[in-house]
C-alpha cells in the first residue's frame, strides 16, 4: 500500500475549498511539514484489521487524525515560540487561524466516525494543558501531545473496521503510540516497528468481533 501517497491525496482534497488563494496556500503550506505518520498509522491499523479495506476511506479518516494534530502542534508552536506583540501581532494571530481551520477541517473528517469523542477529548486537555503552562513547565513534563494523536490515529482505524471500540482493543493504542513516541514524530517508516504490536491487535480486534 502506498499509505503516505493516500494520506497526501486526502489532505489536498480536505483542504482544496479553502478561499482565498493566498490563504489556502498558506494553510497548505503548514500541513506536510512534520511527518504524515499520523495518518499513515490510521491506515495500517485498519488494514491490519481487515486487509480488504478501502484505503482511501482509511486515509480520509487518517487524513483528519493527520489534520488535528498539525494544527494543534502549530499552535503549540506559536504559543511557544512566537512572543505577541505590537509589530509581531499580526503573523503571530495569522499563525493561529490557520491551526484552527486544521483542526477543524479534521473535526470535519471525524465527525461521523466513533472517535470524534476521542478527539473532543485531545483538544480539551491540550487546551488545559496550554493554559496553564506556567505550572507544568517543560514538554516532557506533559502527557505528550504525540501520545494523544498516536492513540486517536489507532483508535481510528480501529473503529473503521469494527462496530464499536472495546476496551480489550483500545488497550494495544497506549502501547502502539509510546513505542513511537518522538519529539519530532519520526517518519511513516517507523510504522513498522510496531508491526508486532498491530498483529495483536488485529487478533484481539477479531475475538472481540467474534464475541459480539
Amino acid at each position: 500500500m502506498d499509505e503516505v501517497g493516500a494520506i497526501t491525496d486526502a489532505l489536498a482534497r480536505a483542504l482544496k475549498d479553502i478561499e482565498p488563494p493566498p490563504f489556502h496556500s498558506r494553510v497548505t503550506a503548514a500541513v506536510g511539514e512534520r511527518p504524515l505518520l499520523p495518518g499513515v498509522l490510521t491506515v495500517r491499523v485498519a488494514h491490519a484489521i481487515d486487509p480488504s479495506v478501502d484505503i482511501q476511506t482509511a486515509a480520509t479518516r487518517g487524513a483528519g487524525v493527520q489534520l488535528c494534530y498539525e494544527g494543534l502542534e502549530l499552535t503549540r508552536s506559536v504559543l511557544r515560540n512566537q512572543a505577541w506583540d505590537d509589530e509581531g501581532g499580526t503573523e503571530y494571530k495569522q499563525d493561529l487561524l490557520v491551526a484552527e481551520v486544521l483542526v477543524s477541517g479534521g473535526f470535519h473528517l471525524l465527525a461521523q466516525t466513533g472517535v470524534v469523542t476521542d478527539a473532543i477529548d485531545i483538544v480539551q486537555r491540550f487546551g488545559r494543558t496550554q493554559t496553564n503552562l506556567g505550572s507544568l513547565g517543560h514538554r516532557h513534563e506533559e502527557k505528550p501531545l504525540e501520545v494523544d494523536v498516536l492513540e486517536l490515529a489507532v483508535n481510528t482505524g480501529a473503529d473503521l473496521v469494527m462496530d464499536g471500540l472495546p476496551a480489550s482493543v483500545r488497550a494495544h493504542s497506549g502501547e502502539i503510540a509510546r513505542e513511537l513516541l518522538d519529539y519530532p514524530l519520526p517518519d511513516p517508516e517507523a510504522v513498522e516497528t510496531v508491526d508486532s504490536h498491530l498483529d495483536a491487535l488485529a487478533a484481539e480486534a477479531r475475538v472481540a468481533g467474534a464475541n459480539r
